[in-house]
């Protein structure tokens, strides 16, 4: 009978210590910042802009095509900083939005998904 609990308790045991691993787990992930155009176009020279202070950092992601997802990991060594999304539409046009708002030691991941409906660029967070 003590075998028994004592093998039941080491199950149990060991199940707790494999969910608080992956909860653990999701926790050290760094945040993931995707990007999903569904806008019908292919956004041309899309730049991630991190402003820090009175600093910013610039990185050129390229182009994403129409039904195309680029997933850019969020650099949160820099200190505190927002993100701006630019790029430009097949006309030469540049669109640019705020998409994260506040970057900081262990934020978590983010997705922005650019439609188009009358002729406007929507930045929408999901």
């Amino acid at each position: 009978m003590k075998k028994a609990v004592g093998i039941l308790g080491l199950v149990i045991l060991s199940f707790v210590a494999i969910i608080c691993t992956s909860c653990s787990m999701d926790i050290l992930k760094d945040g993931v910042l995707t990007i999903q155009n569904d806008s019908g176009i292919t956004l041309n020279e899309v730049t991630l802009i991190y402003d820090f202070y009175e600093n910013q950092n610039v990185i050129l992601i390229g182009d994403i095509a129409d039904k195309k997802v680029h997933e850019h990991k969020i650099n949160d060594s820099i200190g505190e900083a927002s993100i701006t999304l630019s790029f430009k539409d097949e006309k030469g046009f540049t669109h640019s939005e705020i998409v994260v708002g506040y970057v900081h030691k262990g934020v978590s991941s983010s997705r922005v998904v650019i439609s188009k409906v009358n002729n406007q660029f929507i930045f929408t967070e999901k």
